[in-house]
Parts: structure tokens; sequence; C-alpha cells
């Protein structure tokens, strides 16, 4: 039912397909597991490509809009670089300098082993691993990491497992940055955004003010069209599964991104409409942004703790 292809094409990919449904997802294991296709079926039977992803080395080398990327041991921004753990500062280099800020880890060029692949119960999962060793300054700690993919019937899962093996506590805060794509353009689209909080962000930095307010998108679809969306949204209640909903009313299909929710899982989640506004991100992160400083969503690992959540894709 599954097959499962190695190839080289400038880097190494690995591609697996459903060979009854049609459906399947390719990715760099080397550019940590980073997706650039995945080709699911709705229900009225269209097989989508819904990734908008990195097509050349050069690109994922470049990584100019971070592009399906992990985002870890930190999502968004952090100020300055800089942050304060367990009473040690602490200095990440400077990756945009148009906010002096460091931006989005730096685990999105790290290389992930396929360690194993198992195929039960009509799904196929495959687990990358990497192992970390206290490598920067910025960042002294040991964790193995492992990424599971599970794919099947229900569309996609992506699960991630982190370990702190290392002898001192630990700060994680980790996320994905997909773009996604059902139209030509994505002012066609819907989104139906099912959290309770927005974050204010500051204009000039794009880190919170320290404000919150109501989800002004709750309850119902709200219209892309020419809206800027760059905007962090917050959920709050005890439901373990919160789903947002990306919709193409002509083809009558629907993307929806469901994420685990709860103590220590992905309660935030970033909407960003890129200028060429051919996709959107949206992306799910356990924490706020500048949650090293914040310490809102900050997940602190002891020393041979584990963290493990996930969140998944499915067309409907």
């Amino acid at each position: 039912m599954f097959k499962v292809d190695e190839y080289f094409d400038e880097c190494k990919i690995i591609k697996v397909s459903n060979t009854q449904s049609g459906e399947s997802f390719s990715f760099y294991p080397e550019f940590a597991g980073n997706i650039f296709s995945l080709k699911l079926k709705s229900k009225n039977g269209l097989l989508v490509d819904v990734i908008d992803g990195y097509r050349t080395k050069s690109d994922l080398e470049q990584n100019q809009a971070y592009k399906s990327s992990m985002l870890f041991p930190f999502a968004g921004r952090i100020p300055d670089g800089g942050y304060e753990f367990d009473g040690e500062q602490y200095q990440f280099e400077i990756d945009e300098p148009d906010t002096n800020s460091a931006l989005h880890g730096f685990f999105h060029e790290r290389k992930f082993a396929l360690d194993r692949v198992i195929e039960e119960n009509g799904k196929i999962k495959l687990v990358l691993v990497n192992s970390y060793n206290s490598e920067r300054k910025a960042y002294p700690f040991n964790l193995n990491l492992e990424l599971n993919y599970i794919f099947g019937n229900n569309g996609l899962e992506y699960r991630i497992k982190i370990k702190n093996t290392g002898d001192k506590k630990a700060p994680v805060s980790y996320g994905w940055h997909p773009y996604f794509k059902l139209a030509k353009s994505i002012d066609e689209l819907f989104l139906e955004i099912d959290a309770e909080k927005e974050i204010n962000l500051d204009h000039r930095t794009f880190v919170p003010d320290g404000s919150i307010k109501e989800n002004p998108f709750k309850n119902g679809q709200i219209t892309i069209a020419d809206k800027k969306l760059d905007n962090v949204f917050k959920f709050e209640s005890d439901a373990e599964i919160r789903a947002t909903h990306l919709v193409n009313k002509k083809k009558n299909i629907a993307l929806k991104l469901w994420q685990e929710t709860g103590a220590d899982k992905f309660n935030y989640l970033i909407i960003f409409t890129p200028p060429q506004r051919e996709s959107i991100a949206i992306e799910p992160i356990t924490s706020n942004i500048n949650s090293f400083n914040n310490k809102e969503g900050l997940i602190i690992l002891q020393p041979d703790e584990t963290f493990s959540a996930g969140f998944g894709l499915k067309l409907e």
C-alpha cells in the first residue's frame, strides 16, 4: 500500500506514496525533514498538492522565507538576540538586521537521519533523529530530537519528541513554518481560526507588546481578500485538539490543520500572508514569540525529561 523512495536531486529526497489513493509527501532529511510536497485527496476526490515548498538546494540553503522550516530551539523573534536562563546570559546571532533580532532558531539546517520505517494499521510512520550536544554557546544544552511523520487515510501527522540528555534543565520552544496553497492566489480563500485570543505585536519589532485581546476572527469564516496578516493567536480552552481551516469555496475543499493543545503542547498559532500572496503560512508553535524572555508557554525540560506533542493535516 505504501512505497518509500530515496533519491538525489542536488540533495537527498525521500518520497512516501500511497499506491492506492495516489497521495504522497516528499521531504529533505538533511534539512531537518523539510517537507516540499504534500498531495492529499479531498472528500470530493480532488488530489491537491497543498504545500508551497522549496524545490532547489540553493533555495533551501538561503531559506529566505523559512518555507516548511523546523523552528527550534525557538520560534519567532528574540529582540537583540539575547536571553537569560537559570541565572546565565546567552546571545544568539542576529539573523534579521531590520528588526535586530534572532529569528526562528537554527535547527532548520541540521541533518536528520531516517532511523526506522514502520507500516501498520493502514498507516506508515517514518522516524527521523538528530542529537544536539551543546554545539552553540548561545544554546549550551544536550538534546535528542525524534521527528515522526505518520501518513495514512487521515492525512499527515507530524509529531516531535525532544529529550533532555544533559545534566541541567533546558528551555524549549518548537514550531513549524509551512506555506499552504489551495488556489492561484490566497485572496480567493477563507480562514477559520478557532482561537480564543490574539496577541498584540509591536509594529516595529514584531514581538508581543504585553497586551492581548479577543480573537476578532473567531466564530466564522473570514475572507483573506487583500488582508495583510502577521498575527499570533492563543488557544485557551481545555480542548485537547484545536483546528484551523483554509477554505476554497469554489472547489469545495478545505485544508484542516489540527494541533494538540493543553499543558506543554501547541497552544499558539501564527498566520502570515507573504507579499507574493500565492500561499499562506499557518504555523503551529508551542509558545509565544520571544518566550525565551517573556516565558509565555516556554517549556522547561528537566534532565532525562521528554516533551512530546503533535499536529496534522487533512484535506476535507
